[in-house]
């Protein structure tokens, strides 16, 4: 068990990794990073990245290439959606962000798309109320996180996951 406000990061081109939500987690979750053939139970569902699409269906049989998060007994109806990196405005914070696979409910998980284009440093440096789980489609940059005046960087690349705890302060920077 990892302890809470903290920050993970795997690589999709060279793990083959599984994580773990925390118990006390709105959802219970595992994330696969890389390369996995999964069998997914009738009562939870899947989400994944692959081929330039995202995709969320309820159990059923996946061969993931980049990663995917299978959600304990969360049941949505099946959804696939188009990787468009195309900016969508306006900017917010220097940020564009659509939603690929958008709630079925408030506050139910979601697919969102975050773009961010070179030499972006104004997004806030914020928290989230549930963990995120973050995929790097293309580019690069840094995650800056921790807290103000003890934070620390994390170099992004394509292909990185990274799992951030629920009120973990964090924010993106991209590089030139």
């Amino acid at each position: 068990m990892r302890g809470s406000n903290c920050i993970k990061k795997f690589s999709s081109i060279t793990d083959t990794e599984s994580y773990h939500g925390e118990e006390n987690d709105l959802y219970y979750y595992c994330v696969y990073v890389g390369k996995a053939s999964l069998i997914v139970e009738p009562m939870d569902s899947i989400w994944y990245v692959q081929d330039g699409y995202v995709a969320s269906h309820r159990g059923g049989e996946v061969h993931s290439t980049e990663m995917a998060v299978v959600i304990r007994g969360y049941t949505p109806p099946k959804r696939i959606a188009e990787i468009n990196t195309c900016p969508v405005l306006p900017y917010i914070n220097g940020c564009a962000t659509s939603q690929l696979l958008p709630p079925i409910r408030i506050g139910d998980p979601t697919f969102q798309l975050l773009s961010m284009p070179p030499h972006t440093s104004e997004q806030a440096h914020h928290i989230h109320s549930t963990a995120r789980v973050v995929f790097v489609y293309e580019g690069s940059g840094i995650c800056e996180h921790g807290s103000k005046g003890h934070t620390e960087s994390m170099s992004l690349e394509k292909g990185d996951v990274l799992i951030i705890d629920k009120m973990y302060p964090h924010h993106f920077v991209t590089e030139p």
